[in-house]
């Protein structure tokens, strides 16, 4: 199950005491949003939303923030992936310089190879 996934994504990334908040929405829900919130008109399969301070239900875990992803991916075997990498853009990944992109992919990879 994705909340298993993300579980063992966290822990291998010995991030504990932490959850995510994850949600699965149409193709038209998720590009409005990337849209709106990013200002990009390309399609999305996965955003991240990084915890704003906003007060979250009572509990003693962390919420890293939110995961939104485009349910048309579930139909291929690499939803995983996409999970994997929203997982690190909450963690402070990005892709913005190609030294990034470099470091985030080799993570990525390391990831996969592991729960694979």
């Amino acid at each position: 199950s994705i909340r298993k996934f993300s579980q063992k994504i966290l822990r291998i990334l010995k991030i504990n005491n932490s959850y995510i908040e994850i949600y699965i929405i149409n193709a038209k829900t998720i590009n409005k949003m990337k849209k709106k919130f990013l200002h990009s008109n390309k399609p999305a399969t996965v955003l991240s939303f990084e915890n704003s301070g906003f007060p979250y239900p009572q509990t003693d875990k962390k919420p890293l923030g939110e995961i939104y992803l485009n349910r048309n991916i579930f139909g291929r075997n690499d939803w995983p992936k996409f999970l994997i990498h929203g997982i690190l853009h909450l963690l402070g990944y990005d892709h913005r310089q190609k030294n990034d992109i470099l470091k985030m992919e080799n993570l990525e990879k390391k990831l996969w190879d592991k729960i694979s």
